[in-house]
């Protein structure tokens, strides 16, 4: 029996469709049951915790520096007064992204190649261990990913204003959606009219002005509020970064991030090979030109962080289903080969929970931390023994938006994102902040400054004499031997 020509030609929309809900309910239910609880080492609470610094009057980029577009702050803000600004309710918004992500995956391939293609793509995007991983961490890379995907359909759709205007969104959540955008946006505006090349105005027209109406709109609203320092704060903050080195990154080079993710999911990476050998290429060219920009764009960064290279999962997936298909509907026993891969897939994407240990632990670079039930301790501790006046320090730890959700505090100063370009830009002033430092620990309102001693203290803040002086002298060691003796990595400073 020929399963691709059952579903191509006999079995109708509305069991595609049938199939096709199962799958991403199944993965909705494993995921909400499963990694809405875990903890992992990301900057996603700081953007909680800022998102909830919304909720109480914030306004980012000028009470507080943020450093990326506003887009996926304002969504977090939304899931958190829909929900909650609990930990586990906010990790719904990149799982809700990619739900709809999938959704429109699913329904280009299906209107563009067909039923059967339609679902193998599904089931190969949702198998990658990095998508069932990553669905509940909130980076932003989910939830650019799938407004993407969204701004792909309808400008291959021939919907270009509304196209353009989706990956304006797409491009307010991450710039590096923006590739994506150009590819598409060069593919739509070319046709051959015969032999001849021509260039359609109109559509370039209508996407780019899609696309304007909501970037300079977002760009111009937000530089009135920061006071002329948004273009700062989003994007030269990120020209001045380091890149990483060997040394000093888990990630390590461009190669090694690239690496990670092939070694990671071969699967994903091996499949577009295919197109090699069917006969669909001509349908698969804007997505090969997407994937071309993109991972151009990648590699020109200065600092490539394995997880950028998600961006291009949703085309791989669609290429190597597109492909695979193809090439497999040539062979007697063809059907029967892709019947097999997708049962291993489904026992993949529904065995994954219960692997993720060990996925996590050979695979992720971020890593779920013993210290989960320490910053529960050390939260415990400071809910107790301050009021909800008294203020928490951590000198852009990563881990002291965790304790501020936890233990319902703020930080001193918004001081939530610290890195040594704000103060380059002139964004943060080093003596003003010390000042302001010093002058909560004497008004009795700083109560309490935190480190974790395994990433360090921020050198360019700590290091400074009137820092040691006027800060740290004025905090006496807490809990520092408690907390080492479990851990050996925390240090906590009460202030007096």
């Amino acid at each position: 029996m020929n399963i691709i020509k059952l579903f191509n030609e006999e079995i109708n929309n509305k069991i595609t469709w049938v199939i096709f809900i199962i799958i991403l309910s199944l993965f909705f239910l494993v995921q909400t049951t499963t990694r809405l609880h875990t903890f992992e080492i990301t900057d996603e609470y700081s953007y909680y915790y800022e998102a909830k610094l919304m909720a109480e009057g914030a306004v980012p980029y000028k009470d507080f520096i943020f450093v990326h577009p506003p887009l996926r702050l304002y969504l977090l803000f939304l899931i958190g007064k829909l929900f909650g600004f609990q930990v586990a309710t906010l990790k719904l918004l990149p799982l809700f992204t990619v739900v709809i992500g999938v959704f429109f995956i699913f329904k280009l391939l299906k209107e563009f190649f067909g039923n059967f293609e339609a679902l193998i793509g599904t089931i190969i995007f949702l198998s990658s261990g990095d998508i069932s991983w990553w669905s509940t961490i909130s980076v932003g890379i989910m939830e650019a990913l799938s407004f993407s995907v969204v701004g792909m359909y309808f400008l291959l759709k021939k919907k270009y204003l509304l196209g353009g205007f989706i990956f304006g969104l797409a491009v307010l959540i991450q710039t590096y959606s923006f590739p994506i955008f150009a590819a598409l946006l060069l593919y739509t505006s070319f046709e051959f009219e015969g032999k001849n090349l021509k260039f359609k105005y109109k559509r370039a027209y209508k996407t780019v002005l899609g696309f304007l109406i909501i970037f300079i709109s977002v760009i111009i609203l937000f530089t009135i509020i920061s006071n002329n320092t948004y273009i700062k704060q989003v994007y030269i903050t990120h020209f001045l970064k380091s890149p990483y080195d060997k040394t000093a990154s888990d990630y390590g080079t461009k190669i090694d991030s690239f690496l990670y993710n092939y070694n990671s999911n071969k699967l994903l990476f091996l499949l577009p090979i295919f197109f090699l050998f069917t006969k669909k290429r001509k349908e698969l060219i804007p997505f090969l030109l997407v994937t071309l920009f993109l991972v151009l764009f990648l590699f020109s960064l200065k600092k490539l962080i394995f997880y950028y290279f998600f961006m291009t999962y949703p085309i791989l997936a669609i290429v190597g289903s597109a492909s695979l298909t193809g090439f497999f509907k040539k062979f007697k026993f063809g059907s029967s080969i892709m019947l097999i891969l997708v049962l291993l897939l489904l026992t993949k994407l529904f065995l994954m929970p219960s692997l993720s240990s060990t996925y996590n632990k050979y695979t992720s670079p971020t890593k779920p931390i013993e210290e989960w039930d320490t910053l529960n301790i050390i939260a415990s501790h400071i809910k107790n023994s301050t009021s909800e006046e008294e203020l928490i320090y951590g000198a852009g730890d990563l881990f002291i938006p965790v304790i501020a959700l936890l233990s319902d505090r703020k930080i001193a100063g918004n001081y939530v994102e610290l890195r040594e370009e704000h103060f380059k830009l002139g964004l943060l002033d080093l003596d003003v902040m010390i000042n302001d430092l010093q002058n909560l620990i004497k008004q009795r309102k700083l109560k309490y400054l935190i480190y974790y001693q395994w990433y360090g203290r921020s050198t360019y803040i700590d290091s400074h004499p009137a820092y040691i002086k006027n800060v740290l002298g004025q905090c006496d060691d807490l809990m520092g031997r408690e907390i080492k003796n479990r851990q050996d990595r925390f240090v906590i400073l009460q202030c007096y």
